[in-house]
């Protein structure tokens, strides 16, 4: 093992629809470079965030932005202080994805390009179910689209 490494300071965004492996992939990652020595490197998951939000933003496109907004200030200021960020999010909208890669030197942007059936078969919380009989107004994938980016 390799011990307090450094590694060049950027953000890797994974991204994808709900279920898709964002979370478990960010976990790796994260687990994986503390494993061989990096430490300076930071966890960003779009659920831990919402969170520590609270009832501050809910799910409708300007308020899914709202949070992405900050989340995009919250990798800067990682980067800023030396650290690797590794952001684990939906973030559906090519739009925002392309305010996150202006914002932020040494992006990388990671989609998980999971069919929609194998998201709604792991999705051990029940979203996608309520999506399909209706109780969400806004759920990615299947009441509102998930645009890919260009490259």
């Amino acid at each position: 093992m390799l011990v307090d490494q450094k590694l060049n300071v950027g953000t890797i965004w994974i991204t994808g629809l709900s279920a898709s492996g964002k979370s478990t992939l960010g976990g790796k990652l994260f687990s994986d470079l503390k494993a061989i020595g990096v430490n300076n490197v930071k966890l960003l998951d779009g659920e831990d965030i919402r969170e520590e939000f609270g009832d501050t933003f809910g799910y409708a496109t300007n308020e899914r932005n709202a949070i992405l907004e900050k989340t995009i200030q919250m990798a800067r200021e990682c980067n800023d202080n030396g650290n690797i960020a590794i952001v684990s999010t939906i973030s559906h909208k090519r739009s925002i994805r392309q305010k996150a890669r202006d914002a932020i030197t040494n992006f990388m942007e990671v989609f998980l390009d999971c069919p929609l059936e194998v998201c709604v078969k792991r999705d051990y919380k029940g979203h996608y179910q309520k999506a399909l009989n209706g109780d969400y107004e806004n759920f990615i994938g299947i009441t509102e689209s998930y645009e890919t980016s260009d490259s």
